[in-house]
């Protein structure tokens, strides 16, 4: 009998130590929440800051130039890497091995530094975001008048932003991540439904999908229309048409054809534009050569 209380306060001690687990990262969630809005108000007064060049009517956004979406283009890539924290956040606290997620994500890449395995949770969520992507023109204004674009789905919970975050949450945030996160799939649940709940995790998902969005409806009103393109693993690095996601470009033991001195892209991170003559370089991590022969991506 002692044996059994004792196996009994066992398992309530456990169960009461994941509840603070859970609650310590609720907290976290909702401070990066709150360090979202600062940056997305940010990027919104940037954004809309006036350009040099003239805007003529005949179109919402008609005559942006390369230069203004370029901005958005920055603003949607750093919302990428914004979203990232939470989701691995999320990863850590349900006891995920980073390592073999990053793994199955981005196989046989070698990592200059153990940190940099972060760009291949940016890679998966920059895949699936920009997955389909077409331009469509939409009024981008509908969404980024509002500071919060949560407050947007509040308004017109029908509107195209909302069946665009309707159909990429759960694409993003597949049935046995968020199991494994939350142990049910409310969530998911909620948005196929047509609702938009407000949680953590999804207004940080919202705020990821509002740049891109925007990026979606400016890529069809640009006056020369915006080409997306990617860029195999495997492929030598062009500074015409790739910049490097790690700021001193590339390690020199990492990235580099030895015989050769060739650059060589790991994985594409965010993909680039072309609009006109003008180029939006695709973002990539550079990995070593022996690893990449004989693959494709």
């Amino acid at each position: 009998m002692l044996a059994e209380i004792q196996d009994h306060e066992r398992r309530l001690e456990k169960l009461q130590s994941q509840i603070r687990g859970k609650d310590s990262l609720i907290l976290e969630l909702r401070r990066q929440l709150e360090d979202l809005n600062r940056k997305n108000a940010a990027l919104e007064e940037q954004w809309k800051r006036p350009k040099d060049f003239e805007e003529e009517k005949v179109g919402p956004y008609r005559d942006l130039d390369p230069y203004s979406f370029a901005d958005v283009f920055n603003a949607a890539s750093m919302s990428i890497h914004d979203f990232a924290k939470p989701l691995i956040g999320l990863m850590k606290a349900s006891c995920w091995d980073l390592d073999l997620a990053a793994n199955s994500i981005e196989e046989s890449v070698v990592y200059s530094k153990r940190s940099h395995k972060k760009y291949a949770f940016e890679a998966y969520l920059s895949r699936r975001m920009f997955h389909g992507f077409r331009p469509k023109l939409h009024n981008v204004e509908d969404i980024t008048r509002f500071i919060d674009p949560f407050d947007a789905l509040v308004e017109e919970p029908t509107s195209s932003f909302a069946k665009f975050c309707r159909l990429k949450y759960p694409f993003v945030v597949h049935s046995k991540m968020e199991a494994s996160f939350f142990g049910n799939l409310d969530q998911r649940t909620f948005v196929l439904n047509g609702k938009h709940p407000r949680t953590p995790l999804y207004q940080a998902f919202v705020k990821m999908a509002k740049w891109v969005w925007v990026l979606q409806g400016l890529a069809a009103s640009v006056e020369a229309k915006a080409e997306i393109f990617g860029v195999q693993r495997g492929s030598e690095f062009s500074e015409d048409y790739m910049e490097s996601v790690v700021e001193d470009g590339f390690d020199a033991a990492v990235g580099v054809d030895r015989e050769q001195g060739r650059r060589i892209v790991g994985f594409m991170v965010m993909p680039g534009f072309r609009i006109g003559k003008a180029v939006i370089r695709s973002r990539v991590y550079l990995s070593k050569m022996e690893c990449l022969q004989g693959t494709t991506q």
